[in-house]
């Protein structure tokens, strides 16, 4: 599951789609000239239609590559309900939960629901009332935590799926490291841990659901007295509203570092290390969570897009805004100021610049795109999955040795590991001699 990319700038924060973020109408959307070549087209109408963008994104950057490493063909079918999962709480999430949450509370707050649709202008803090503040931070986190939950909760929905299809929660098993031996739980063990994955996926979206409703309905209340904030409780407010509101119904809702990382990357990682079945599949699921987080929130933003900021920058003085002028780094320090800036859209560079500098523009959002790409599928899909097949093969082999010390009168024993998740059971070896495997009538 891949957040989305960002490329609107300062200049235009409403929408991408647009060149004014104050007039999203049909006409003024513009593509590139042919001139420019089929890979600017492709890209710039990807761009202009976000979620078409973000699914492509995922499927071809991430699942395909993750599912052609798979090391069986019960992990390859144990994977694709989890990467498909995902990606729809984010699809329906974008297009479906927000749009709906805007209805409840356009009646709670007085606030009129095509207001709270409108796309965020740039420095919205300081132009937009605190009523419809308070509004737009009750759809927002309205919206967040049953967003969030829904990714924490789809791996446990995976591990029911993948336990009433192959019988075993063994996560070695199911990853081909067991060879021909399959360990099976009994019918009666099998509906137990059946149905603590679904109570522990029905907790998660309920908790979820339950933390959205409560701020939903504390913040609509809010917004209908306003004034009866104090002056720090508005300042609270105020930056609240500045990192945590949705953009609106036409663009990305989700955006900013902090929202990203908090309420779409770490939900999955939480998810996937709870619902992991053995020791090694929560290692291997930490290095994904691990490596995802800090390409998308700081390797990434730090390096990649800054590079590309700074090459965008000389267009500056040609009418192409970047955020990076000193006027709008003013006051920024540290980490803030390195993070400062965004890339152009195509719509951006065709709208502000002359004739003579649209291609070489063109030429450098090219490489930024295909390195936006190329990114995901070599570090966030290929690089992590070579990593865990490898030493999780070395641990295992690793424990088979320790097996072979312990038990040096079994010829070959077998390796039952046990479960340290609390939702599920354990295997039916456990706590059970090892050599039980030679006499399997009496186990």
């Amino acid at each position: 599951m891949l957040p989305a990319e960002r490329h609107t700038t300062p200049a235009a924060l409403a929408s991408r789609r647009f060149v004014s973020g104050n007039s999203p109408a049909k006409s003024s959307i513009s593509r590139p000239p042919l001139k420019f070549g089929f890979l600017a087209q492709a890209f710039s109408t990807l761009e202009q239609q976000p979620m078409l963008d973000l699914a492509i994104r995922d499927v071809a950057c991430y699942i395909a590559p993750q599912a052609a490493l798979t090391r069986s063909k019960d992990e390859l079918r144990d994977i694709l309900p989890n990467s498909f999962g995902l990606l729809g709480v984010t699809v329906l999430g974008m297009l479906a939960l927000a749009r709906l949450l805007r209805f409840p509370v356009a009646r709670l707050s007085g606030v009129v629901a095509r207001t709270l649709e409108k796309e965020l202008p740039q420095k919205a803090e300081q132009v937009i009332p605190l009523k419809e503040q308070l509004a737009r931070l009750a759809v927002s986190f309205g919206f967040y935590f049953p967003f969030a939950a829904g990714f924490a909760a789809v791996p446990f929905f995976r591990n029911y799926l993948t336990l009433k299809r192959t019988g075993t929660s063994d996560f070695e098993t199911l990853i081909g490291l067991e060879g021909k031996k399959r360990h099976v739980l009994s019918p009666q063990e099998q509906a137990k841990a059946k149905r603590k994955q679904l109570a522990a996926g029905n907790t998660t979206l309920g908790i979820g659901a339950g933390l959205g409703l409560a701020s939903l309905l504390g913040l609509s209340f809010l917004a209908r007295r306003p004034e009866s904030l104090s002056a720090k409780a508005t300042e609270f407010v105020q930056r609240a509203f500045k990192t945590y509101a949705l953009r609106g119904k036409k663009s990305y809702e989700v955006q900013g570092t902090l929202p990203i990382l908090l309420f779409w990357l770490i939900p999955p990682s939480i998810g996937w290390i709870l619902g992991a079945r053995s020791r090694n599949e929560r290692i291997e699921y930490a290095v994904k969570g691990a490596n995802s987080i800090l390409w998308f929130s700081l390797f990434t933003p730090l390096f990649v897009k800054r590079y590309f900021v700074n090459q965008f920058k000389k267009y500056e003085a040609h009418g192409l805004d970047v955020g990076v002028s000193d006027q709008s780094k003013k006051g920024m320090k540290g980490l803030f100021k390195a993070l400062q800036g965004s890339i152009p859209s195509y719509n951006d560079i065709q709208t502000h610049l002359p004739e003579r500098l649209k291609p070489d523009a063109t030429k450098l959002k090219n490489r930024y795109s295909l390195l936006s790409w190329l990114i995901p599928v070599t570090m966030l899909a290929i690089t992590p999955q070579l990593i865990n097949i490898y030493f999780t093969k070395k641990r295992f082999e690793k424990s088979e040795r320790a097996e072979l010390k312990r038990w040096p009168d079994v010829p070959t024993p077998p390796h039952y590991p046990a479960s340290q998740n609390p939702f599920l059971t354990v295997s039916p070896y456990h706590h059970k001699p090892h050599f039980a495997w030679l006499n399997p009538a009496k186990t």
